[in-house]
């Protein structure tokens, strides 16, 4: 019973915290939605994924700057089984309330959603599962930090969407002039995106840093 248990944790934990695993449905999905060179196409694919990363920066800036609760694979006074691995990793910060990765999951889903019903609640199902069901049950978020994720990600990012799509940002000579440079910009964001985007994170540490030394 004990190995069947470390092998359903096993398989949970792959698809929670592999990248791969865990993202390429989703990715690939929004992939297969916003290829194309109609310029206002492109100008609302690069729009929704800046949505999304100031999202997940708010998320992550949350964790950093307010403690609301230690993440459950590290809390001492919490007697789970977890993974050893995760357990002794060098965790940047403590708290998990909101659930970054949620964030960016929900987010991409409301994007998905947007642009087609049914493949958005096929992502939003999938993001449910394994950014939500699948890390609570490893340990590594709270269900409150699954739903924080899912209001910032999906309700916050889903209304600025249809938002954005009643302004015009870039003139349309200007965005067909340069597509090629805006569509290279979009798919520089989903790689960071794929990865909870570690340069915006980086830079929110910057300016963490900056902002105590100034003090």
């Amino acid at each position: 019973m004990a190995s069947e248990n470390r092998l359903i944790y096993s398989a949970i934990n792959a698809f929670a915290n592999n990248a791969f695993m865990r993202g390429a449905p989703l990715f690939g999905i929004l992939i297969y939605l916003t290829i194309g060179n109609n310029v206002n196409e492109v100008k609302k694919n690069l729009l929704n994924i800046l949505i999304c990363a100031v999202a997940v920066a708010v998320s992550y800036a949350t964790q950093v700057n307010f403690d609301v609760h230690t993440r459950p694979i590290i809390d001492t006074n919490l007697n789970i089984f977890v993974n050893d691995v995760l357990a002794r990793k060098s965790w940047s910060r403590t708290s998990s309330f909101p659930s970054d990765t949620a964030t960016l999951f929900f987010g991409i889903s409301a994007i998905i959603f947007s642009r087609n019903k049914i493949l958005g609640i096929i992502a939003l199902t999938w993001s449910f599962i394994v950014a939500g069901l699948f890390r609570v049950a490893v340990g590594l978020h709270y269900p409150s930090d699954i739903i924080g994720g899912f209001i910032l990600g999906f309700a916050c990012v889903y209304y600025f969407i249809r938002w954005s799509d009643t302004v015009s940002i870039i003139d349309v000579e200007v965005g067909q002039k340069y597509i090629r440079i805006l569509q290279a910009f979009y798919y520089l964001l989903l790689m960071e995106a794929y990865s909870l985007f570690p340069g915006f994170q980086g830079l929110i540490n910057s300016l963490g840093k900056l902002a105590k030394y100034l003090d």
